[in-house]
C-alpha cells in the first residue's frame, strides 16, 4: 500500500505562523512591549505630578508663622511636606503645635532637645528656663552625648524633645537614660518613624550595610522600623504614655502627616 506524500504547506503560511510564534520582531517582543507601555505609564504619571509637587493649596506654618504653598520632599516624595518659607517638615510643626498648645508644660524649664533641628530650637531657646542642645557629633551651640550613656545627673532635667533619633540606637538603653536624666513628673516628647497596624516593631540583626538598611528600614543609617509597641517599650522604661495624633483639621491646615504620633512620655 502506497503511502500519500504530505501536502506542501505554502510558504506565506509559514510566515504568518512564526509572526504569531514570536512576534513580530523576534521571541520576547510581547514582553518587551509590556515593559516600554509600563515604563511609558510611569513616566506619564510622573509628569503629571510635577505641578504637585509645588504645593496642592496654601497652609499654615506654625513654626514661622506664615501661610504659603509647601513643596513635595523626601523619597518617596510626599506632597505638602516643606514649607517654603522655613524649611520645616510635617514633624516639625506637629511638634510645633503641641509646643504651642502646652507650654504650662515646658516654658521655664530645663529643656534638653536631641540632634536639635533649625524650626523647634528656635522655639525652645526663646521660652525654655535652660536650653541644652545635644549630638553623638560636634555642631555650633550642642554639648557631645551619648543618648545611650548620658553624662548627666540624675533628675537633672525636666522636658526632653526627642524626635526621630531613637530609630539609630539602642532604644532600649536611651530610654532609660531618658528617664533617669528626668525629674518625677517631667516630659520626653518622642516621634519616631511608626508602621501603625505592625504588632511588634522589626528589627533585623543580620541587615548590617547601608543598602541593606535601605531596603530594609527606609534609610541607610536606620536599625528599625517601630510597630504600636513602641508604646510599650516606652513604658517599660518608666514613663506614662499619651499621645498626640495627628488628625483633621490639624492635617489640611498645618500640612501634617495623617496618623503621625507624637508621644509624650511622663517620667513615673
Amino acid at each position: 500500500m502506497s503511502v500519500p506524500n504530505p501536502t506542501p504547506v505554502h510558504p506565506t503560511i509559514i510566515a504568518k505562523s512564526s509572526v504569531r510564534a514570536g512576534g513580530r520582531f523576534g521571541p520576547g517582543w510581547g514582553a518587551r512591549k509590556t515593559k516600554w507601555r509600563i515604563y511609558a505609564l510611569a513616566l506619564k504619571h510622573l509628569l503629571s505630578q510635577i505641578p504637585r509637587t509645588f504645593g496642592t493649596g496654601p497652609r499654615n506654618c506654625p513654626v514661622c508663622e506664615k501661610k504659603g504653598q509647601f513643596f513635595a520632599f523626601g523619597m518617596p516624595l510626599r506632597l505638602d511636606a516643606i514649607c517654603s518659607h522655613c524649611g520645616s517638615l510635617e514633624r516639625h510643626r506637629q511638634m510645633a503645635l503641641w509646643l504651642a498648645r502646652n507650654q504650662q508644660h515646658w516654658a521655664t524649664r530645663r529643656v534638653l532637645h536631641f540632634a536639635p533641628d533649625a524650626a523647634i530650637q528656635a522655639i525652645l531657646r526663646v521660652k525654655a528656663g535652660y536650653y541644652i542642645g545635644a549630638d553623638i557629633v560636634p555642631a555650633p551651640g550642642c554639648r557631645v552625648l551619648d543618648i545611650e550613656a548620658l553624662a548627666l545627673d540624675d533628675s537633672s532635667v525636666d522636658v526632653i524633645v526627642c524626635s526621630h533619633v531613637l530609630e539609630h540606637v539602642d532604644d532600649t538603653k536611651a530610654l532609660l537614660e531618658l528617664r533617669r536624666v528626668l525629674t518625677t513628673g517631667g516630659i520626653a516628647l518622642i516621634m519616631v518613624p511608626v508602621i501603625h497596624g505592625w504588632t511588634s516593631t522589626y528589627e533585623n540583626a543580620t541587615v548590617i550595610t547601608p543598602q541593606q538598611r535601605i531596603q530594609h528600614f527606609g534609610q541607610d543609617d536606620h536599625l528599625r522600623y517601630f510597630g504600636d509597641d513602641i508604646e510599650n517599650r516606652i513604658t517599660a522604661a518608666g514613663f506614662d504614655v499619651t499621645k498626640m495624633t495627628a488628625q483633621e483639621p490639624d492635617c489640611m491646615t498645618y500640612g501634617l502627616i495623617r496618623g503621625d504620633t507624637l508621644y509624650v512620655a511622663t517620667a513615673r
